[in-house]
């Protein structure tokens, strides 16, 4: 529900949207066509991977790609965790 939600108001902002629920289906699209994204956004909670280990892989493929880390509770994942952790340095 929530991933239908952020599609949609993505959408009506005028980005064309890839909206996925598998962590682990996503590298393997993303790697088939990293430059047609603009950045990604994966959730810290997501089944499979966290958001961040997910993100590592996509920085790995295209190092230049943004990304917007969303975790709910503040006990998976701090704002200074995420930008030390390697990888993600610069976010």
């Amino acid at each position: 529900m929530l991933v239908e939600f952020g599609k949609t108001i993505l959408e009506r902002l005028g980005y064309g949207v890839t909206a996925m629920i598998s962590s682990m289906e996503a590298p393997s699209i993303f790697k088939n066509h990293p430059d047609t994204f603009v950045a990604i956004i994966p959730d810290q909670a997501i089944p499979g991977m966290t958001g961040m280990d997910l993100a590592k892989q996509m920085l790995q493929i295209r190092s230049n790609i943004s990304v917007i880390l969303c975790t709910g509770p503040r006990t998976l994942v701090t704002e200074e965790q995420a930008q030390s952790e390697e990888g993600l340095r610069g976010l």
